[in-house]
C-alpha cells in the first residue's frame, strides 16, 4: 500500500489515529494519506467549514484535496481559512476552478490529472529544491519577502542561499509590483542578488528582473 485516499469519511479520531500507526508501522514515512471533501458550507450539510469538520483527523493526513464546489478564484482570505491546509502544516491540492498562481502562495497545488498537468511546475520546484525549503505565508508578518500591493500576495519558500518567492494577483487588471525583500532574514545581499523567474511551460516564460525593479503580475 503507497497510501489512502479518503473521501469525505469521518472517520473518528481515533480509527484514523490506528490507521496512520498502522501505515508507518514498518518505518516507511512516504506512505500518503489524502483527504477529499466537498465543499460543506451550504444547506444540506447544514453550512459547516469542511476544515472545522475534520480538524480533528488533520495531525494523520499529509494533505487535503478541496474540491468540488471550491474555486480557486475566490478571495486569498477565503482560500486560506476555507481550502488550504496550510495553517494546520499541510499542503493541499486544487479540483475544481485550480489556480496554479494562487495556489502556489498557500503550497497548493492542481491536482493532476483531475485538474490539469502540474507537472512543469513540479520540475521548477525540484530545480529549487522545495522539498527542504522553510515556508514562510503572505500573511505572516515575518514573511520576509511582501509587495506593495495588498491585491498581489507574496510567499517565501527560503533555503541557505537561495529562495523562491510566489507571487500571485487578486488584483481586476494587470499591474506591477515591486517587492518589499528583508535581505538580512533571507541573508542575501541586494546589491548581488538578481530575480530570476525560470521558464516554466503553462505557467510563465523566463524574466530576469532587477532587485529593486517592477515585476508585472497578470490578473
Amino acid at each position: 500500500i503507497d497510501g489512502l485516499y479518503i473521501d469525505d469519511t469521518a472517520l473518528d479520531r481515533k480509527s484514523m489515529q490506528r490507521a496512520r500507526r498502522i501505515l508507518d508501522a514498518d518505518g516507511n514515512t512516504d506512505r500518503r494519506v489524502s483527504m477529499h471533501s466537498w465543499n460543506h458550507f451550504n444547506g444540506l450539510a447544514k453550512w459547516s467549514n469542511s476544515s472545522i469538520a475534520f480538524t480533528e483527523l488533520y495531525p494523520y493526513y499529509d494533505g487535503p484535496w478541496h474540491g468540488e464546489g471550491f474555486n480557486a478564484n475566490a478571495s486569498p482570505e477565503y482560500m486560506l481559512v476555507e481550502m488550504s491546509g496550510i495553517p494546520y502544516g499541510l499542503m493541499g491540492e486544487m479540483l475544481d476552478h485550480p489556480n496554479p498562481w494562487h495556489g502556489m502562495v498557500f503550497g497548493m497545488r492542481t491536482r493532476w490529472p483531475w485538474s490539469g498537468d502540474p507537472r512543469s511546475l513540479w520540475k521548477l520546484e525540484d530545480l529549487f529544491g522545495i522539498a527542504d525549503s522553510a515556508y514562510t505565508g503572505w500573511w505572516d508578518a515575518a514573511c520576509p519577502g511582501k509587495t506593495d500591493n495588498t491585491q498581489v500576495k507574496a510567499s517565501v519558500y527560503q533555503k541557505k542561499g537561495k529562495t523562491l518567492i510566489a507571487l500571485a494577483s487578486w488584483a481586476p487588471a494587470k499591474t506591477k509590483v515591486k517587492l518589499e525583500i528583508d535581505w538580512k532574514a533571507l541573508g542575501l545581499s541586494p546589491s548581488k542578488t538578481t530575480l530570476w523567474a525560470p521558464v516554466c511551460e503553462g505557467f510563465q516564460s523566463e524574466r530576469v528582473f532587477a532587485a529593486d525593479g517592477g515585476i508585472p503580475v497578470a490578473p
